[in-house]
Order: C-alpha cells, then sequence, then structure tokens
C-alpha cells in the first residue's frame, strides 16, 4: 500500500503475513501521522506477528542446537569408535603369537651368524624368538622401554665385550619394566631384528617383546 493512511486491518494483517520487515516501516509511518489509530488496530497486528516471528526464530535456534549437539556428538562416537577399532587392530588382529617362537639363546644367534650370516638371516629374521640372560641395563627411548640382557655376569666388561640382547618391550608388558632389577634373570620373547658385531662383542636387537619372570 503507497498510502500508509489507507491501511484497515485487514490490509495490515496481510502485509504483515507476508513481508512483515514491509510492515514494520509502514507502521512507524503511521505510528507518527495517527498514533491513535496505530495503538488500536496495527499495533495488536504488530504484536501477534513478532510473537510468531520470535516463536519461529526459537524454533530455528533449538533446530540449530540440536543439529550442532548432534554433530558434536557424531564426532565423539566417531572418534571413540576409531579408537576401539584401532585397539582391536593392534592388541587382537596384530597381536603377537608368542606361543609359536625359536627357544634359543644369545650365544646360540651369535654363533648361527658367525657361522653362515645368509643361513643365520632366513632362520631368525622376522620371527618370534626366545632368550633367557640377566639384566645388564634399562633404557627409555621416547616412551618406549629397552631391556639389556646378557648372558654373563651383567657387569660391565662381561657386556662390553661380550654378546647382549637389546630388547624393546612391547606396551603390553611395560607395566612390568619398573619392577625389574638389574642383575635379575629373565626370559624374553620378541622379533628377531638384527645382530651387529664387533671385534670383541655383539648385540642382537629383539622386537615387541614379551617378558617372563624367572622365578
Amino acid at each position: 500500500m503507497e498510502n500508509t493512511e489507507l491501511l484497515t486491518s485487514e490490509e495490515a494483517e496481510k502485509l504483515a503475513k507476508q513481508n512483515f520487515n514491509y510492515f514494520v516501516s509502514e507502521s512507524n509511518k503511521l505510528k507518527e501521522i495517527n498514533p491513535e489509530y496505530y495503538n488500536q488496530v496495527i499495533y495488536p497486528i504488530y504484536e501477534k506477528y513478532l510473537n510468531k516471528r520470535n516463536l519461529l526464530d526459537l524454533e530455528i535456534r533449538q533446530e540449530n542446537a540440536r543439529r550442532s549437539n548432534f554433530k558434536i556428538l557424531y564426532v565423539i562416537l566417531t572418534i571413540i569408535g576409531g579408537v576401539v577399532i584401532i585397539y582391536f587392530f593392534q592388541n587382537i588382529v596384530l597381536a603377537p603369537d608368542y606361543s609359536n617362537f625359536i627357544d634359543s639363546s644369545i650365544t646360540n644367534i651369535y654363533n648361527d651368524y658367525k657361522e653362515n650370516p645368509i643361513n643365520a638371516d632366513i632362520k631368525y629374521k622376522g620371527k618370534m624368538v626366545k632368550i633367557t640372560g640377566k639384566i645388564y641395563g634399562f633404557k627409555n627411548v621416547s616412551g618406549e622401554y629397552q631391556i639389556e640382557l646378557t648372558e654373563n655376569n651383567g657387569n660391565f666388561l662381561s657386556s662390553l665385550f661380550g654378546k647382549i640382547a637389546v630388547c624393546n618391550i612391547s606396551r603390553k608388558y611395560s607395566l612390568m619394566v619398573p619392577q625389574l632389577r638389574k642383575g635379575e634373570k629373565i626370559t624374553i620373547i620378541g622379533y628377531f631384528q638384527e645382530i651387529e658385531t664387533e671385534i670383541l662383542s655383539a648385540t642382537l636387537t629383539l622386537n615387541n617383546c614379551a617378558i617372563k619372570v624367572n622365578n
């Protein structure tokens, strides 16, 4: 309606329903021209549709909040599900089979490599190996525990000029490490990685190791 003075109750209601913002603009003009008519006729319509608009805005905000909460819940459940899948995969699917191993010793492995390194690689490399020895030392490498084993008395000279095994402990058995002591006799089962030999010494490396304490 171009002439705001001619807005009837029916016209005002129709305009408020179709375009509330334009209705408010026209109502404000009418309020200046005829305040009494505005208060009696226009303002009740304005209040009616304002309440409807506020109610609609509230419903929209509530719906957006529900969607936001659903997204947050979805993300949380996705993360939890991912953690469960990773844990299941690492600890069940990829869990080492400690029951299937080669029962050997640091000295036997050293002698096999000394005699024929190619044949020894075929026999040991990547295979689960069981060895027994006395604890010579402990290391913490980036949060991963290492135990150094020797078949000798575990003193400095015997390890410097002898043969030791560096055992990278599986996280499953990491809680046992703080309970162990130097000189204690234990059995290790782990994946054989390599052997490094010097003139007077040799170092074996085993990964993902399980610990068995010998009483």
